[in-house]
């Protein structure tokens, strides 16, 4: 069996917690566990596995043996996060530990309270391409919600915090009923820094994020209401709890972030959709097609699936995976972009709900279902992986699952990462046109 790094360290972790033992002591203790992890004889695993531990200082050999420089309890919130890759996890932890507790590069967001040191969390990299206007001087936005003329786009890159004590699948944010009434990167995913950056930087940067051979891009586009701030918020969670290899972009067109304008955020979504397919279409030509993923949510699967599908006729290779989360788009009109969009991606993953209360909102002022609400009927087609979430908890709403539900990111990790036969609590069934799609179990 594949040696499992990230379970091989906690095990390690956690008999350290019960006191000191000497490496004797926890290869006697663990040998028939960590055989079990790796492929490898277990002594030889815990030994590497606590050389590498003292290296990151993370545990101390001491004359009692080996022990914990912190208490397991402090270190759990990163032992949750660790992924694929946990000693990058674990060393990039400690190199901010060492740091100054400042952040590189120039602020464009102040938070009233002073930035702390980097114990305090983790700092999640992310680029961005917008189609919004920058914000006014005075305002502590970075991108308002007015259109660029021209439909001209601003690149750039964010530094994003993430809480050592994170849960998966959270946007942890201020609260008024805990009084917190301003971003604290100790406490809150908080955008600390916003730089921009020429389309050539930008395309630079990816170049360097993309050297090595299993990194990809991952392209996250909001739904409605939702600021550039939030946008660029998410897709840092995102990125973090799917341990994702390679970059992570926010494409956010200028929805107004408040309730009541659904429909200017529909004219807007519209209004949005040629210059997101030209960025997908230049990131498809510089870094290539097939390492590109895109998640979508809600109304931002317009923008997504015209573009892919118009794509498809021109462009040599299809994207990687495109998941589309609650989409808010008509379903019949998916179903004529439906085989175009087969077409342009090679995995298209649907994730629909019969709870979805805002999508039957957004059904009474079209006139017409959803493609995201399997209320009336779920939506499948050949070639098209359709999901139905509805048997899973969800937010108040029953919309923004795809983000904040663990079962469903534990989905999306394994589409990603390209284990789609790992996938789990996926039963199959049979449509009314006798084709398959699947559904959630409890």
């Amino acid at each position: 069996m594949k040696h499992e790094e990230g379970d091989l360290i906690f095990v390690v972790l956690f008999a350290l917690s019960e006191g000191p033992k000497s490496s004797d002591e926890l290869i006697r203790h663990l040998q028939a566990d960590v055989e079990e992890l790796a492929g490898e004889p277990g002594e030889i695993a815990i030994r590497e596995c606590l050389r590498q531990l003292v290296e990151l200082e993370i545990v101390q050999e001491s004359d009692s043996g080996y022990e914990l420089k912190t208490s397991l309890d402090e270190l759990k919130p990163l032992l949750r996060s660790l992924g694929t890759t946990p000693w990058d996890r674990l060393g990039n932890w400690k190199e901010k530990l060492r740091g100054d507790g400042q952040t590189r590069g120039k602020s464009a967001i102040e938070t009233k309270s002073a930035v702390p040191a980097f114990d305090s969390y983790y700092v999640q990299e992310v680029f961005f391409a917008t189609d919004r206007q920058p914000a006014d001087e005075d305002s502590t936005a970075v991108f308002g919600s007015e259109r660029m003329a021209e439909g001209q786009l601003n690149f750039g890159r964010c530094e994003v915090s993430i809480p050592h004590n994170h849960n998966l699948g959270s946007l942890e944010s201020p609260s008024l009923v805990r009084l917190e009434f301003n971003y604290d990167p100790r406490k809150h995913v908080t955008l600390l820094v916003s730089q921009p950056l020429s389309e050539d930087a930008l395309f630079e940067s990816l170049k360097e994020r993309l050297s090595a051979p299993e990194s990809n891009v991952l392209v996250f586009v909001h739904g409605y209401n939702v600021s550039f701030r939030d946008a660029v918020r998410r897709t840092a969670q995102l990125a973090y709890d799917l341990q994702y290899q390679g970059a992570a972009i926010t494409y956010s067109w200028p929805s107004h972030a408040e309730l009541l304008d659904y429909a200017v955020d529909g004219n807007n979504a519209e209004w949005s959709q040629p210059h997101f397919q030209s960025f997908l279409a230049d990131l498809g030509s510089r870094c290539g097609y097939q390492r590109i993923n895109v998640i979508a949510h809600s109304m931002g699967t317009r923008v997504v699936t015209r573009s892919v599908a118009n794509l498809a006729s021109v462009q040599t290779e299809g994207i990687g995976t495109v998941v589309l989360a609650a989409p808010d788009i008509d379903r019949d009109v998916f179903l004529q972009l439906a085989a175009a969009l087969r077409q342009g991606a090679k995995h298209v993953v649907l994730y629909v709900s019969s709870f979805d209360k805002a999508l039957r909102v957004s059904q009474r002022l079209h006139g017409y279902p959803r493609a995201g609400d399997c209320g009336e009927g779920v939506v499948v087609s050949d070639g098209i992986q359709t999901i139905d979430v509805s048997m899973l908890a969800a937010d108040f709403t029953g919309h923004g699952y795809f983000g904040n539900n663990i079962s469903v990111m534990a989905d999306l990790y394994y589409l990603l990462v390209g284990q789609t036969s790992r996938r789990f609590r996926l039963r199959a069934q049979m449509s009314s046109s006798d084709r398959v799609y699947w559904h959630f179990v409890p």
